[in-house]
């Protein structure tokens, strides 16, 4: 026994206006959740360019501290040495240049550091920027699956007349 070839086609509509209804909302969720997505991830550039700079600033005050304190250091070895009598030898010449040495290999490996430092951060901010890119892709690929469902949703009702 054949149904109410009305009841059926209102039967078919429905489903065809609700596949279409869930499939621009399921896009436009998908496409917010891409958005948030992009937006966290420039929030962690923004976080790690302050870090950034924290670690430039902390660099910089580790090598003038380090140049102070080879300078204090020179200085105390050459009032000992003037203090032997000693201040034109080679030993007190030696002495300058040692402490010299050491200012020079501290500053060495704090620049290393900052170097290191530095490669993270870009690397860092490598990682976001393929975190936005992705998330662009998502978003566009959330429009593409709506537009893909209403369409599928209009061909399934029209298939029903």
């Amino acid at each position: 026994m054949a149904g109410n070839p009305y009841i059926e086609g209102a039967g078919a509509t429905l489903q065809a206006a609700g596949s279409i209804y869930g499939a621009i909302e399921g896009s436009q969720f998908a496409k917010q959740k891409a958005d948030e997505e992009k937006a966290i991830a420039q929030l962690e550039i923004q976080a790690d360019q302050q870090r950034r700079q924290a670690m430039e600033i902390s660099a910089r005050r580790q090598q003038v501290q380090t140049v102070r304190n080879a300078q204090q250091a020179r200085a105390m070895a050459l009032s000992a040495s003037v203090a032997q009598g000693g201040q034109f030898s080679t030993g007190a010449q030696g002495g300058q240049q040692g402490v010299t040495s050491q200012g020079n290999f501290a500053n060495l490996g704090v620049s290393q550091n900052l170097q290191i430092g530095e490669n993270l951060f870009n690397i860092n901010s490598a990682i976001d920027a393929t975190k936005i890119a992705e998330a662009d892709t998502e978003s566009k690929q959330a429009t593409a699956l709506g537009i893909g469902g209403a369409i599928t949703g209009i061909g399934k009702s029209l298939m029903v007349f």
